[in-house]
């Protein structure tokens, strides 16, 4: 009987917890396509992302904005108004200032992996990342610089690669998927590594998020209410067996 009651309880208590993982597949693009001009990225579970790219030449100075767009089919690089804008300079970098990407989730998500593509023209250049999150809820958000990062705006993160990253040469790709921390994240804002011994040049070819948490998601009233009907009926029968077995 108690194993009865501790079943349909984990039953109750296990809706509704299930998470989905949500890949965002930017190396799919059509080459060239500014996706940051588009409304929304939607991907087939219905989660929609906007892309925005910003540059700022020093750590105190202003982030502005960039081109985000994809440039020869290895994800979402990064131009800003000093680069010509040719291999390798399209891919989010730090070699003459500090390229970003925002992205601004339709709901929130937990991250789970950034997945970054390498198309460089030396053998120097790594793919290190700095990420921030925010749980914001506006509409937009004003940068500020690195130093002074938006207070909505979590510290940064620097992720090293975690393969080989001394780059490929030009013409050829290497990939690392990195993982990324950060729960109910309205906002991602992904560049190269602050802090590194090599310049970093790197796309974002992939994100992948899950959509809801086990650990904290709820049950929905009406299954609650199934499972409690459940757990009554249950007992009337255990109790109807009892009575027959005293009567037998």
């Amino acid at each position: 009987m108690q194993n009865f009651i501790k079943m349909t309880l984990a039953a109750v208590l296990a809706c509704g917890s299930a998470s989905a993982v949500t890949t965002f597949n930017f190396s799919g693009l059509s080459n060239n396509n500014n996706i940051s001009s588009l409304s929304s990225y939607t991907t087939s579970g219905g989660i929609g992302v906007t892309v925005s790219a910003f540059y700022a030449s020093g750590p105190s100075a202003a982030f502005v904005g960039a081109t985000a767009a994809n440039y020869n089919g290895y994800g979402l690089g990064v131009c800003n108004s000093n680069e010509a804008c040719s291999s390798p300079d399209h891919q989010i970098d730090n070699s003459s200032g500090y390229e970003f990407m925002l992205f601004k989730f339709s709901t929130p998500v937990n991250l789970s992996t950034i997945t970054l593509a390498n198309y460089s023209s030396t053998g120097s250049t790594d793919r290190d990342m700095t990420y921030y999150t925010s749980k914001s809820t506006l509409a937009s958000l004003v940068l500020g610089s690195i130093n002074t990062m938006n207070a909505a705006f979590s510290a940064p993160t620097t992720v090293a690669c975690a393969s080989n990253c001394s780059g490929a040469a030009y013409g050829s790709t290497s990939v690392d998927s990195l993982a990324a921390n950060g729960s109910g994240v309205t906002y991602l804002l992904v560049g190269a590594g602050l802090s590194s011994s090599n310049d970093d040049f790197f796309k974002i070819k992939s994100l992948d998020v899950n959509t809801a948490s086990a650990a904290t998601a709820a049950p929905e009233p009406s299954t609650i209410q199934s499972g409690l009907l459940a757990l009554v009926v249950g007992l009337g029968f255990a109790g109807w067996r009892r009575r027959t077995s005293r009567n037998a």
